[in-house]
């Protein structure tokens, strides 16, 4: 079916006028700006050059263009993510509790459902089909909508995780209630001679630089190959794209620099490592302890140490998949 005058407008068609953007495109290369953080006129070649803005977004990236090419898609929700960690300090549980506006995230009802469905998950594996409220155990169902009434919202919950360790703890940035926030992390510990308040406060802080770094993966080799095989590609294209606008003077002739191809394997396998290293919490270096030291070595030379698990929410974004 041919293209209305509107869409061709929107993508540089027939309809487009030279020298005229429409108010569509423009919306467009500003939502791709902000998701980007390009320079303006590059998100307008990629709109142009593309059919929508997840096409423009993926040409950023291959052009290395884009800031933001390590993050992934957001949705739009509101709410709070909370934590509960057993008396053992084992086994710890992270929910997300949506709710439509951040005006009801700080609602103390809110905040108390949120805490009761950590809790309530915790108890069941991190099922939260039911939850125990003032009046008893309820299913989720039920208690959802006894806050629904109240706070005039929609309440859901997005996801749940459990965590297990030898020793487990958890921090919620942004806190609006104890063991509730806008992030929070929990972080699992093993093979420690034994556990104290020390290891205890080390895992804390692991899940300090959780929320501060966002890791993917617990450990390099975690990382699948279908998404280290996108990277790949994405560095070739980079190189390709780096290698076309380079000239060489020589003579005064323009001439364009080419590498060996085993210098270019090695560039890439070089950025492989640098994005394994980047996305591994064991192999990123810590934001919290002292030192440029990654997070694997300062457990294993401070407390003998090593990581069991981690789980990170943030209120209102999608599940990472690597990028």
């Amino acid at each position: 079916a041919p293209r209305s005058k509107e869409e061709g407008s929107i993508f540089g068609g027939e309809g487009a006028k030279e020298g005229r953007m429409s108010s569509s495109r423009a919306a467009l290369i500003k939502q791709l700006r902000d998701r980007s953080g390009a320079p303006m006129v590059d998100c307008k070649k990629a709109v142009l050059a593309t059919k929508d803005v997840g096409e423009a977004f993926e040409w950023l990236r291959r052009k290395g263009l884009s800031r933001a090419a390590k993050l992934a898609d957001r949705v739009a929700t509101q709410g709070l993510v909370a934590f509960c960690v057993n008396p053992g300090r084992t086994v710890g549980c992270l929910v997300e509790v949506n709710s439509e506006t951040d005006f009801v995230a700080r609602n103390g009802l809110f905040q108390s459902f949120a805490s009761s469905v950590a809790s309530s998950a915790l108890r069941r594996d991190g099922d939260f089909a039911a939850v125990d409220t003032d009046e008893g155990e309820r299913s989720f169902e039920e208690a959802a909508a006894m806050v629904s009434a109240t706070v005039g919202e929609h309440v859901s919950v997005g996801r749940t995780a459990v965590v297990r360790g030898q020793a487990v703890a958890g921090y919620a940035h942004n806190a609006a209630a104890p063991g509730a926030g806008l992030t929070a992390a929990l972080v699992g510990l093993k093979n420690a001679p034994a556990v104290d308040d020390a290891l205890l406060a080390a895992a804390k802080r692991v899940a300090m630089h959780v929320v501060a770094a966002r890791p993917a993966y617990l450990l390099p080799e975690d990382i699948p190959e279908d998404v280290l095989a996108r990277e790949r590609d994405v560095a070739l294209d980079q190189m390709a794209n780096a290698a076309a606008q380079e000239e060489d003077d020589d003579d005064q002739k323009k001439k364009k620099k080419t590498k060996p191809q085993h210098i270019i394997d090695k560039i890439v396998e070089g950025k492989l490592a640098k994005f394994a290293q980047e996305r591994a919490l064991a192999t990123q270096i810590s934001l919290v302890e002292e030192g440029k030291r990654s997070v694997k070595d300062i457990l294993y030379a401070d407390f003998h140490a090593d990581l069991a698990a981690f789980a990170c929410f943030k209120v209102g974004e999608a599940d990472d998949d690597g990028l």
